[in-house]
């Protein structure tokens, strides 16, 4: 992890701080992934920025992975589809449990601005949405106001080939509703009956990652009652495997 690419946290931070405050944001962190493999960070926490690479998760991130996610204009976090221990610590590093990235195509690649606010009621994934345009308008600043530290941080020429993982998970997609990978091993033993310990057992995770994933499959549904939750996911066409 290269000193100068923490430094720089500490530019983007006062950068941002005023526009936080305008719109209720606690939170940036921006990865740029060029067509040549080449990634650039910038981040507004220099203690999440070191503790991303000191967990190697560059090697899991779906921003460094997941090359569809380069089609959308912008994506939930809990629409994801990469580890969870990423959105876990990231709601007890930075206090923040939801957020939302802004995808740009770039003329090297692509870059995504992941904003985030320290809150963990799912509501505020409905600000977000309504907010894009200030988000918008905000990043075009930012891009202006942060040319130089960009620039900076590309100097350091962190390369998609050190990172690589060739596993990368697919989710699936029902009519409106996606569920990661995980989530959907999680929901076929949810609807048996299976506790979030029994999951995480049949499934080798912690019981606090079964549980995130049991509650973002409810929330996605707006569905918190088993028995309901069985019955729409019959509606649905998604059967038990």
């Amino acid at each position: 992890m290269s000193k100068l690419l923490l430094n720089l946290s500490h530019d983007t931070k006062e950068l941002c701080e005023p526009y936080f405050k305008q719109l209720g944001l606690d939170h940036l962190n921006y990865i740029h992934r060029s067509d040549n493999g080449q990634l650039t960070y910038l981040c507004s926490s220099r203690k999440w920025l070191e503790h991303y690479f000191k967990k190697s998760y560059p090697k899991i991130g779906a921003f460094e992975q997941n090359t569809k996610l380069s089609s959308y204009s912008s994506v939930l976090w809990n629409g994801l589809d990469n580890d969870d221990r990423i959105l876990i610590d990231s709601k007890d590093i930075l206090g923040v449990e939801y957020g939302i990235a802004i995808v740009k195509r770039k003329q090297d690649g692509f870059g995504f601005y992941n904003l985030g606010t320290k809150s963990s009621d799912p509501s505020i994934i409905n600000k977000y949405i309504n907010e894009l345009d200030s988000y918008e308008n905000f990043l075009l600043i930012f891009q202006e106001k942060a040319r130089a530290i960009i620039h900076t941080a590309k100097k350091l020429k962190l390369r998609l080939e050190d990172t690589t993982n060739t596993n990368i998970k697919s989710g699936y997609q029902f009519g409106n509703l996606y569920l990661t990978k995980r989530e959907f091993q999680c929901i076929n033993y949810l609807i048996r009956g299976k506790t979030a310990e029994e999951i995480s057992v049949i499934l080798n995770i912690s019981k606090r990652t079964a549980e995130t994933h049991i509650k973002n499959i409810k929330e996605k549904m707006n569905c918190f009652n088993q028995f309901r939750l069985g019955y729409l996911l019959g509606r649905m066409g998604i059967n038990p495997i």
